[in-house]
């Protein structure tokens, strides 16, 4: 762990019980072992505060901030061990359309496949395709704690490990940075936290499902593969909740995409984002209009940025 990385409530970073070892290195071992013999975890050790980073110049409102938590570090320890033994089978549970926090895969790959696939959306009497790059509301602060846990049951993780994580996720207690000061304390219903060690890799299980969903659409001929796709079977390219996904430039397609986004969210709780979300299409003259507006998406036109890449055609 970085020594210097931000504190918790508490004020106390890595550094100080790394300095500090000696005097502090055994209690500081047996309250990390005390969670995984009783399976339960202090609410002292699980108070989380919240700093508000600005996400644009000059913001004026709630939603122009994102927000970090700043875990202790007892915990934060906890969730490392879980998330190292969670990723352990990652490679063999995530499908290859992932490569966030998957061991050997490699973002440079989505690049390279996205960008093979967009070749082509600038000429005229292409068949016809469709990209949208969706952008999901809120997702770490909105997946459902109980879709998260049956996920985990679904795939036989042992039963003592899902305690561990339900502690982790359930018990916690926020509270928000103020002019450097804390303000009170408030518990959660649902949602990850950024911060958390665990987060991402909770989070990249749930975008599994849906993962799931969209091969599954495709393959009972509900949903068209994009030019270029079927021989690989590939509809989406993920990383964490940057999505981009391919399909065949019709109607019909673009009603399935929005029947398995309704599904997921019914069982997630993690929905679409209309306003920043696109949709990229070529070859589909007569379609088009149709299409842009079943999808109720913004009509996108390339170049555009994914993962810092510009994609272009």
């Amino acid at each position: 762990m970085d020594g210097d990385k931000a504190p918790g409530p508490d004020g106390y970073a890595a550094h100080f019980y790394k300095s500090a070892w000696t005097f502090v290195g055994k209690d500081f071992s047996d309250a990390v072992l005390s969670f995984f013999s009783s399976s339960q975890i202090m609410a002292e050790v699980n108070r989380t505060c919240i700093t508000l980073v600005p996400k644009i110049p000059n913001p004026t409102k709630m939603v122009d901030f994102r927000p970090i938590s700043c875990c202790k570090v007892v915990y934060k320890c906890v969730t490392k061990i879980l998330a190292d033994r969670l990723k352990s089978f990652f490679p063999k549970f995530i499908s290859p359309n992932q490569c966030a926090f998957v061991e050997g895969r490699d973002v440079g790959d989505n690049i390279q496949l996205a960008h093979e696939l967009v070749k082509g959306y600038n000429r005229k009497g292409v068949s016809p395709r469709c990209m949208g790059k969706e952008d999901i509301m809120e997702a770490f602060y909105s997946v459902s704690w109980r879709f998260l846990l049956n996920i985990l049951k679904v795939i036989e993780t042992p039963q003592p490990f899902i305690t561990w994580i339900e502690a982790c996720i359930s018990g916690a207690r926020y509270s928000v940075t103020i002019n450097g000061s804390l303000e009170g304390y408030f518990k959660e219903q649902k949602g990850v936290r950024q911060g958390d060690p665990l987060s991402p890799y909770l989070f990249v299980i749930a975008i599994e499902v849906l993962s799931q969903l969209l091969n599954a659409a495709v393959e009972s001929g509900r949903m068209g593969y994009h030019p270029f796709s079927s021989r690989v079977k590939l509809t989406h390219l993920g990383f964490a909740d940057d999505l981009l996904i391919f399909l065949k430039g019709e109607k019909k397609s673009v009603d399935t995409l929005l029947e398995v986004f309704h599904e997921f969210y019914i069982m997630s709780d993690l929905k679409l984002n209309p306003s920043k979300t696109e949709i990229y299409t070529a070859g589909v003259d007569h379609e088009e209009s149709k299409i842009i507006n079943a999808s109720g998406f913004k009509h996108g036109t390339l170049p555009v940025r994914y993962l810092g890449v510009l994609l272009i055609p």
